[in-house]
């Protein structure tokens, strides 16, 4: 027996189309009752890879909103000055002024509630966030190396 004979014949164009229709339908009712069945989970903890310029905003947007972050990056100086450059964004986003320079992380001294930010470079600490969140140069190489130290959910 060829293996011609083995495969079924050609469907129409009709019966194809039909058939990937199905299958959509039967797709999108599978996850909608999985969706059912499981549970959201709360988010209390983000872990930041990156704290660069758009870091720095996206963790002042997360404290602002009451997360607790761990923030991790590989440049040490640009980890321990993240408190500093979120605080002045914090105090860019309570501006009302479009126009308005932006404040220098020295003017008013951000002191996070104490358990609000976390810098360090252990990756176990990444894992034991509910999300991670990465803002690092959109380079293989990094995204790869990040991807593989987290060990934890992407975004």
């Amino acid at each position: 027996m060829s293996t011609s004979e083995l495969l079924p014949a050609p469907l129409s164009e009709t019966a194809a189309r039909h058939y990937v229709e199905s299958l959509l339908e039967w797709n999108r009712q599978d996850m909608l009752a999985q969706l059912a069945r499981s549970q959201a989970r709360p988010i209390r903890s983000v872990a930041l890879v990156g704290v660069g310029t758009m870091g720095a905003a996206i963790a002042a947007a997360h404290v602002r909103s009451g997360f607790r972050l761990v923030l991790s990056d590989s440049d040490h100086q640009a980890l321990d000055s993240a408190p500093e450059r979120i605080a002045a964004e914090l105090r860019l986003l309570e501006t009302p002024s479009e126009n308005t320079r932006r404040p220098s992380p020295d003017e008013n001294t951000f002191k996070p509630a104490p358990g609000i930010l976390e810098a360090t470079m252990d990756d176990r600490r990444l894992a034991e966030c509910d999300l991670v969140l990465e803002s690092i140069v959109d380079v293989l190489d990094a995204r790869m190396t990040s991807s593989g130290r987290s060990g934890s959910r992407r975004a």
